[in-house]
């Protein structure tokens, strides 16, 4: 998602400011090391301007490229225009084959849209109602142990489905950073579920407190894209206790006595194809110009995501065409 309010050209310009400067304190770092005096360094910083890394921010950043969602055919279109600029801007290829791609595949898990729960016969809409916080398989149905509080940690809730409200992480996020209510749900449905689960219990239910209830769809967005690896060991097991969360006008019928619950959970694997962008501007001297530092970003974001004012495209900006454009 954009984070910067691209209408506002003072902050615009300030952003840039300071990403050269932060270049130029790289550059001013790395002279030492590389050997060289001031007079020999390469006159490339001069040759940045704000204007070409506004546009260029602009076009990796715009609707055109779709969020550049990891694995899909937008993020290798957002690769193929990051080698084309690197080539541009006199990088020499570092990729497969001579080329400026390294191509791998991503292990992809995502919950089957077949998926199904149930609260005492009433359906839940997918990613609407319920999360499935982390693909995984489960199938039953079972009465629910709702607990007002969670005090106890010593109690066994052997082969229960556990239900309560969400608590507040400890410690809570830092005020002020980023993604504020993001790290605080999924810091709190991690300490939670993960609490009740060691206590023996087989699913977990949360129901959204009113601070994750505010951005449930914003989080809950990479919850329904699943997860990634490169491995697929990296992921675990899909047969770990469920964990969902709910929106908060299931919590009533979740505490009446005698509720049930209906889990048909399903898990699909797949294989995505992503490239990562590897070029290389060799050094002047003869010795140091056989080793490398290396400076990295990444091109891909959140792709199409949960609207935000009636705009669905999550642009990445900030996360990370800024760096991608800087480098």
């Amino acid at each position: 998602m954009i984070n910067l309010n691209l209408s506002e050209n003072n902050i615009f310009n300030t952003f840039f400011r300071l990403k050269i400067a932060i270049m130029i304190l790289i550059f001013a770092t790395l002279q030492p090391i590389f050997g060289q005096k001031q007079d020999n360094l390469p006159p490339a910083l001069d040759a940045i301007k704000s204007t070409e890394l506004k546009s260029d921010l602009f076009t990796l950043a715009s609707d055109s490229m779709r969020g550049r969602r990891a694995g899909t055919l937008d993020e290798l279109r957002a690769a193929a225009w990051v080698a084309q600029r690197a080539q541009e801007a006199g990088l020499k290829p570092a990729g497969d084959d001579g080329t400026y791609f390294q191509f791998f595949n991503l292990k992809r898990r995502v919950v089957d849209s077949s998926s199904t729960v149930s609260i005492n016969g009433n359906s839940l809409a997918l990613w609407k109602d319920v999360w499935i916080t982390d693909p995984t398989e489960a199938k039953l149905e079972t009465p629910i142990l709702w607990l007002e509080i969670l005090e106890d940690t010593t109690t066994s809730y052997s082969g229960r489905v556990i239900a309560t409200r969400l608590m507040p992480p400890s410690p809570m996020p830092v005020e002020g950073m980023s993604l504020w209510v993001y790290r605080y749900a999924l810091s709190a449905i991690s300490q939670q579920a993960g609490q009740l689960v060691k206590q023996g219990a087989k699913a977990v239910i949360l129901v959204a407190d009113s601070t994750a209830q505010a951005e449930i769809g914003f989080f809950g967005h990479g919850m329904e894209e699943g997860t990634y690896a490169i491995d697929e060991t990296e992921q675990g097991s899909v047969n770990e206790p469920p964990v969902i969360l709910v929106t908060q006008k299931w919590a009533d019928v979740l505490k009446k006595s005698g509720a049930t619950v209906s889990l048909d959970l399903k898990v699909n694997r797949f294989d995505y194809p992503s490239a990562n962008v590897v070029a290389k501007a060799e050094g002047t001297d003869a010795q140091l110009k056989k080793e490398y530092v290396l400076f990295s970003g990444h091109h891909d974001h959140d792709g199409v995501g949960e609207p935000v004012d009636g705009d669905s495209i999550w642009n990445g900006a900030d996360d990370n065409a800024s760096v991608s454009v800087a480098l």
